[in-house]
């Protein structure tokens, strides 16, 4: 069932965002044109920092889309009147949540992924090609060294990051958005105000942290860990604490957004 709802949720997000994708593809096959023609005439000017001007304006607006869909889709289908439909499919809560997080980030991944296409293709030319050629075999090269190991270990960790990051965020929009139904008739404010105090009550949390290891722990014992670690331990070390934080505020966000939206729900 869960692969359902997912086929479901591709199909409601994609009839929104896949225009505005066709439109960065049009405009981006637009500005090469214009870019690939040397010309110096005045109008010819005008006419391509207009074009590169909507070309930006696209990218921004596929951005805010993007986050608006994500929000818009879990807001509409499970708390509003389309949530008395949902809720009566015989579909835990847990994969209701599931199913549009993992659409939330492929949406995400893939505007990111887009957005580089674009940017690669109006970047790239003869010389360009030449250079990125050069650049790949130093990459190979450089994986294929005794330190390349160490390498693909920190690509790899920061591409979980990434994606537990994601997560994290996603799910936070979502908790803020489950405890503003709480609020009744004030639900966006109360969503708004949720995700406010959420951040609010992290930097507080963090600072609190941050002073309190400052000066409650040895200062000189600290000093000789961080100074005999090398460079990429420190690395692994930040990644690894990173990823870790955000797991633990992902499995808060699920389990409060799960526990709201099976006790608490209020589609009044």
């Amino acid at each position: 069932m869960l692969g359902k709802l997912m086929k479901y949720e591709i199909k409601g997000t994609a009839r929104l965002l896949l225009p505005v994708y066709a439109a960065l593809l049009a405009m981006t096959l637009i500005n090469k044109i214009f870019l690939s023609i040397n010309s110096e005439a005045t109008g010819f000017i005008m006419t391509t920092g207009i074009s590169m001007a909507l070309y930006v304006c696209i990218i921004i607006a596929l951005v805010v889309m993007t986050f608006i869909v994500i929000i818009q889709r879990f807001y509409k289908n499970l708390m509003t009147d389309e949530g008395y439909l949902m809720f009566t499919l015989p579909v835990p809560t847990w994969q209701q949540i599931v199913s549009k997080l993992v659409i939330a980030l492929m949406w995400t991944f893939v505007c990111g992924i887009v957005i580089m296409l674009s940017i690669m293709i109006l970047a790239i030319d003869g010389t360009s090609l030449q250079y990125m050629g050069e650049f790949f075999q130093e990459l190979g090269r450089a994986f294929n060294s005794p330190e390349g190991g160490q390498a693909v270990l920190i690509l790899i960790e920061l591409f979980i990051l990434m994606i537990v990051g994601v997560c994290c965020n996603v799910l936070q929009v979502y908790t803020s958005i489950s405890v503003g139904q709480l609020f009744g008739k004030h639900k966006i404010i109360g969503a708004f105000v949720t995700y406010i105090a959420i951040n609010v009550i992290l930097q507080i949390i963090f600072t609190v942290m941050t002073v309190s290891v400052a000066l409650t722990s040895d200062t000189s014992m600290l000093n000789a860990f961080f100074n005999n670690m090398d460079p990429v331990t420190a690395v692994n070390w930040m990644l690894n604490i990173g990823t870790l934080g955000n797991l633990v505020l992902s499995a808060i966000y699920f389990a409060v957004t799960n526990y709201i939206l099976k006790n608490k729900l209020n589609l009044e």
